[in-house]
């Protein structure tokens, strides 16, 4: 508990905690009180609100199959131990035309959703050979993995960036260089 008073001094710190499926910031503040001379902690989790799956496939119906296999598996998920909070209806996860919403009061970890996408893809690997779960920030993406070199751009040997322009690529890779 932090006394009364009037805020002196804060330094704030981000730190990175995995809790063995996700992985979550800390928003680490520490505070010194007017009227104390010591700091005194305080640690904020910061949680995403909901999380977005993008569904990105030439066959049409692929949205609404990874849709029903999803919550067919997180409702499976509530029966064990690590998803007895888990509540999820069709009001929480809902299928918006290519994109599924996973609203925070389903409390789903990131990391089961993206277990069950990527175990939507193992049941049929003939299928789905070149289908990958793709995670940035707090959504993810479903589907077909291109590799740039499919698609006729350049890439940088060093960090991964890629462009469709030469002159581009050789202006990046001197950036490496301090050039």
């Amino acid at each position: 508990m932090i006394s009364a008073g009037i805020i002196a001094d804060t330094r704030v710190s981000h730190m990175f905690l995995f809790d063995g499926c996700n992985l979550h910031r800390l928003l680490s503040v520490q505070i010194r009180i007017d009227n104390t001379n010591s700091m005194q902690d305080c640690n904020i989790l910061l949680l995403a609100p909901e999380l977005f799956i993008t569904c990105v496939s030439d066959d049409e119906r692929f949205a609404s199959e990874v849709y029903d296999y999803l919550f067919s598996t997180l409702e499976k998920q509530r029966q064990f131990e690590e998803g007895k909070d888990i509540r999820v209806d069709k009001q929480n996860v809902v299928l918006l035309d290519n994109e599924i919403k996973v609203d925070d009061s389903a409390m789903v970890p990131k990391g089961m959703v993206k277990w069950a996408l990527e175990s939507f893809l193992r049941q049929d690997k003939e299928k789905f050979k070149d289908y990958g779960v793709i995670e940035f920030g707090d959504g993810s993406t479903i589907g077909k993995i291109l590799h740039p070199s499919k698609m006729e751009m350049l890439t940088c040997e060093i960090c991964g960036f890629f462009t469709p322009y030469a002159a581009e690529l050789t202006t990046h890779r001197m950036t490496h260089f301090g050039i």
